[in-house]
């Protein structure tokens, strides 16, 4: 009984860590697929600010970042490299990081953070920066994890001990059902 409760027990939490590692990798890339996309319409909506060089335009369009609760920061960059409009409008005293030639979003530590280019034609006119963090990411998996360790554990002491009375009393009765049955000459 406890060889097969053990065997149970290990697949279980194979098949949770499988699951576990499956959810990791795939909402990573969910995340920076939307961030990505994010920063696609947000450098489509810039190109007018940046061309004629509108900085209250360029902090509008940044500022309908708002209602994204997880994104912490964002800033246009001009064609010459050279800080253009941010989000929200007195970031924090974080240092801007350097420019890349393309669009790319990395993960570093607890953020996802992207830069997209801000393209009119052939004509780069600058660079969008979005920095996100990962708290719904985090969030998910300790609710994973709460179920993995918590809950599934709970479950499986009830049922063990639910599993060995009802087995011991259903082969009681039938040990005696089947002597009671036994025909006697």
């Amino acid at each position: 009984m406890r060889v097969m409760m053990l065997t149970c027990g290990t697949v279980l939490l194979l098949t949770c860590t499988a699951f576990f590692i499956y959810e990791y990798i795939t909402y990573r890339n969910i995340a920076r697929q939307e961030l990505a996309t994010l920063g696609e319409i947000v450098a489509a909506n810039s190109t007018a600010s940046l061309a004629f060089t509108d900085k209250q335009d360029a902090a509008e369009v940044l500022s309908s970042l708002s209602n994204q609760k997880h994104l912490l920061y964002a800033c246009l960059y001009d064609a010459e490299g050279k800080l253009f409009a941010t989000y929200p409008a007195n970031p924090k005293p974080d240092a801007p990081p350097s420019l890349p030639k393309g669009a790319t979003y990395t993960f570093s530590g607890i953020y996802l953070e992207g830069f997209q280019p801000v393209d009119e034609g052939a004509n780069r006119l600058g660079m969008l920066y979005l920095k996100s963090d990962m708290k719904e990411v985090y969030a998910r998996f300790e609710l994973y994890l709460f179920i993995a360790f918590g809950i599934i554990p709970l479950l499986k002491y009830c049922f063990y001990r639910n599993y060995r009375f009802f087995f011991f009393q259903s082969h009681y009765l039938f040990i005696h059902g089947w002597i009671f049955d036994w025909p006697c000459n």
